[in-house]
Parts: C-alpha cells; structure tokens; sequence
C-alpha cells in the first residue's frame, strides 16, 4: 500500500457525478434562451431594486470588498502562483495545467457569452439583449465560483488533506457572496449572476477532472524513487518495483 503525498487532495472519482456536468449545462442552456427571450426581465427588475433599495452606507462599503472575491486579475494570480508553487514541490505540470485550463476556458466562455448575446447593464436602466451591452453574464460569479474552488484545492493539496465537504460548502458561499455584491452595486443583473454561478460551477467540475489526473499521477509515481530504493540501490533498481506496488494499493 502506498502512502498518498503531501500535495495529493484525494477527490472523488469524477464520473461518479458526470450527471453534474449534464445538469449545469442544461441549465445555462435553459437560462440563456430565456434572457434572450426577455422572459426574466420583470423578474431581474424586481428583485435589483429590492435589493438596491436596502443598500445602506456599510452594505455598500461590504459589497465592494466581497466583490475582490471574483476579479479575475486577482484570483488568477493568487492561483497561479501557488500552482507552480504546488507543481514545483510535486515536480508536475498537472497542478498549473490544471489551474490554467479552468481560469482560461471559463472567461473565454464569458467573453464569448457576453459579445453574443450583448445584454446592457442595471446601470443603462435598460435590459436588452443583442444590444452592443456586456453584462451576462457576469464575469464576477463565474470567477469566484471556478476560482475560489482552485484556491481550495491547492491550500488542501499543499496541506496534503481532502477537499472536505465543509470546504466545498465554504467555497459556494463566498461564490454566492460575490456574486450576490455585484447585485447589490447594481453591476448586474440577477440572472447575469446565476449564469455566472453556473459556468463558474462547470469550470470547477473540469477543474475537479483535471485534478484527478493530478491525483492519479502522484499516487501511482513515487516522489523520489531513488531515496525509496534505499542507499544500498544508488542506481535506483528497485523503483520499477515500487512502481508497480503502488499501481497494485
């Protein structure tokens, strides 16, 4: 039986959830057409003036630190930097790749999202669609989701623990609280943020599969096969052999 390293999460076997992936999705799919349909406009409006209409001084003040929680400049670098801190340490690519491929693919999706579908913003005192606008969805919620996800992994893969299911829960609350600011500051509309949350929760699941293979690849490649041989083996002889226990734990 091999021993997991520091730096290994132990996450769940992703196709255990693949309905996830199917479900988030379809959702997004379902909430785009109705946007563009303006099926959620008098919804969007009831609930931002509801909200704005209770903002004091000090929601104000909180709103715009929580919202730091999604600008993607910020949390890209933050993660980032400790996933080449992480790769370094396990001497593999898989950590920054996996970190990169999330943080990329999820605001090229949102770019893209936003120049197709050109919603103008609470602050035009408009909503319409295909309109030259930039607003759905938000790319606050869909950084905060995805990002704030990596964040949690590489502090339990640095700390060589599980993402926990409390850390998981952590990780959406804060998502939530991001997105939930950029409506109280009147950024965006409230199914701006929800799609947000959605893509940013899809960008997470392919960040959760990429990990895997972090995982997958740690577990079963001793971390320094010479010094596991032991100092009678300078050559490194026996490390097919441990190689091949820990294919078999």
């Amino acid at each position: 039986m091999t021993t997991p390293s520091r730096g290994q999460a132990a996450l769940p076997h992703p196709r255990r959830h693949a309905s996830a992936d199917i479900t988030v999705l379809a959702g997004l799919a379902v909430l785009t057409i109705m946007v563009c349909l303006r099926w959620t406009s008098g919804l969007d409006r009831t609930l931002l003036d509801s909200t704005v209409s209770r903002q004091d001084t000090v929601m104000s003040i909180a709103a715009r630190l929580v919202v730091w929680g999604g600008q993607f400049w910020l949390v890209g670098l933050v993660c980032g930097v400790g996933a080449l801190l992480l790769a370094r340490r396990e001497r593999t690519w898989r950590p920054a790749l996996a970190v990169a491929t999330v943080l990329v693919s999820v605001n090229v999706s949102v770019f893209v999202l936003k120049w197709a579908l050109g919603r103008t913003a609470p602050a035009t005192g408009h909503d319409l669609v295909f309109a030259g606008g930039a607003s759905y969805p938000s790319g606050h919620a869909a950084t905060g989701a995805a990002g704030l996800w990596l964040l949690a992994a590489l502090v339990s893969a640095w700390l060589g623990r599980r993402v926990t299911r409390s850390a998981a829960a952590g990780v959406a609350v804060a998502a939530a609280l991001v997105g939930a600011a950029t409506v109280v500051l009147g950024y965006h509309w409230p199914t701006d943020v929800l799609a947000g949350w959605l893509l940013g929760a899809f960008g997470a699941r392919l960040g959760h599969r990429l990990w895997y293979l972090h995982e997958v690849g740690t577990r079963h490649t001793p971390a320094d096969p010479a010094g596991a041989a032991g100092v009678n083996d300078p050559a490194g002889v026996a490390a097919p052999r441990l190689h091949m226990i820990g294919h078999r734990s």
